[in-house]
């Protein structure tokens, strides 16, 4: 006997993962932790290499819509180390 299978249902939820994963890799926090990563006070970017000893202090300076993404991420790898900075977005997109 063959399974009744909802096959709108299925492919609904097929488009929901693709458009849900789809976002997930464009999402700018995403995408900063994927390439920005610090172990032992090394901020790793990409290829770059910091040590982060060497800096007094670590201002943030950002603009765009995106920012507060970024912002939370950073401020997640970086903790106490960041003294300041600015960031400028709409109100919206906080």
């Amino acid at each position: 006997m063959i399974p009744n299978i909802n096959i709108k249902n299925t492919a609904q939820e097929i488009v929901h993962k693709i458009v849900r994963d789809a976002l997930e890799a464009v999402n700018p926090s995403h995408l900063l932790m994927t390439h920005v990563k610090v172990e032992n006070s090394i901020l790793r970017i990409k290829k770059n290499q910091f040590d982060l000893n060497r800096f007094n202090k670590i201002h943030i300076l950002g603009i765009g819509k995106g920012v507060p993404l970024l912002f939370k991420a950073l401020n997640k790898l970086l903790h106490q180390r960041i003294n300041g900075g600015m960031i400028v977005t709409l109100k919206e997109h906080v």
